[in-house]
């Protein structure tokens, strides 16, 4: 095993190098090197967090690791103090939950969960300069992902936040989750390529993928196209008595809270990465997952529109009166639009009861 400290400094790379008259070399093959560790190490794009302030309630977040050799994720949570400076002291708590697709689980009582999600109460601040509260952090830990991935054995996760509070007005203003980049690359792992033997006048040599050489640097490259972003994390209440995105509609409509009005879906806009299909109206490999609750006993849909030649993406079959994550469902970003922006939209229906929605999780799938 051998290990140095990844470079963070991303190089200019040129597809072509010409030299006339001189002895051949390697110049660019140390900066494709310290250009795949970054990619695959010391970028990494998985993530989670999106919402608007609420009330104390459960909210419920998608989570799938980068791949094993990143190991850390940094968690956080924030509130909105009570702007009234002589009310009563007040506490709020945040009881963390992580479970996977398997139903294997890690309570908040377990010693990987950090303080700030095991339900220890914080005091939280009281007045403001603003009517509205300011915005304080409440906690934040963070998470050995080899550690969770011991009991953790499904790679599709879930966190569960159910956040209280005791007395007072003061409100949660976000949940927010990161992965934290390598500054280490290390053999022992399975990406990330020693910059020594890269550098110029050093013998080159095809090597293996555990060791060093060419095909070390092609399977940290390749840990860098697994290096999948991230497109939309988003939690709303997990409770059906809540303002949450919602239909009844027997065809495909946009859920309420969702729409721009007049029966037209709410878009969110992306700008898909390009591995493989530049300029592309099928485009590139992505997913999507939703957490859903259907009553009466009916039968759920969900539709995904990209505004690719292939679209749109259907998830059917959602059944069950209780909070559960979808199937994931294969979605397809087009590459050739203008600024290679993406508009994505979702439309739901149901046969019968109510089809409410509170999680969506839309990530790169490479």
């Amino acid at each position: 095993m051998s290990t140095e400290g990844l470079v963070p400094d991303f190089p200019a790379l040129s597809y072509a190098e010409g030299y006339t008259g001189m002895t051949v070399r390697g110049s660019h093959t140390i900066t494709r090197t310290v250009a795949a560790n970054i990619v695959a190490l010391g970028r990494p794009c998985r993530q989670f967090g999106g919402m608007q302030p609420q009330t104390p309630n459960t909210f419920v977040f998608g989570y799938t690791r980068t791949h094993a050799d990143i190991n850390q994720l940094r968690v956080a949570w924030t509130y909105r103090s009570d702007p009234d400076p002589i009310a009563a002291a007040s506490t709020m708590t945040v009881t963390l939950t992580v479970t996977d697709a398997l139903g294997n689980s890690v309570a908040a009582s377990d010693a990987r969960v950090p303080t700030a999600f095991d339900g220890t109460a914080v005091y939280t601040a009281q007045g403001s300069l603003s009517p509205t509260g300011d915005v304080h952090l409440g906690g934040m830990g963070f998470f050995d992902l080899d550690a969770l991935a011991t009991t953790l054995t499904n790679s599709s996760w879930s966190f569960s936040f159910v956040v209280a509070r005791s007395g007072g007005n003061a409100t949660l203003e976000w949940i927010d989750a990161w992965e934290c980049p390598r500054s280490v690359v290390n053999t022992a792992d399975t990406y990330g390529t020693l910059t020594g033997p890269m550098n110029p006048g050093n013998p080159i040599s095809a090597g293996t993928v555990a060791t060093r050489g060419y095909e070390r640097l092609a399977k940290t490259i390749e840990g860098g196209i697994l290096a999948n972003r991230v497109y939309l994390s988003i939690a709303w209440p997990a409770d059906t008595g809540a303002s949450i995105p919602s239909t009844v509609s027997a065809t495909y409509a946009p859920f309420a809270t969702m729409t721009e009005g007049a029966g037209v879906p709410l878009p969110w806009r992306i700008r898909p990465r390009v591995v493989y299909l530049p300029n592309s109206a099928v485009g590139e490999p992505a997913r999507v997952r939703f957490l859903y609750y259907q009553t009466g006993g009916g039968s759920g849909s969900i539709r995904t529109s990209t505004g690719s030649s292939s679209s749109p993406f259907d998830v059917t079959g959602l059944t069950g009166a209780s909070w559960q994550w979808s199937a994931w469902t294969n979605v397809l970003l087009p590459t050739n639009g203008t600024d290679r922006i993406v508009s994505v939209t979702f439309e739901g229906k149901t046969m019968g009861g109510v089809l409410y929605l509170a999680g969506i999780q839309l990530e790169e799938s490479q």
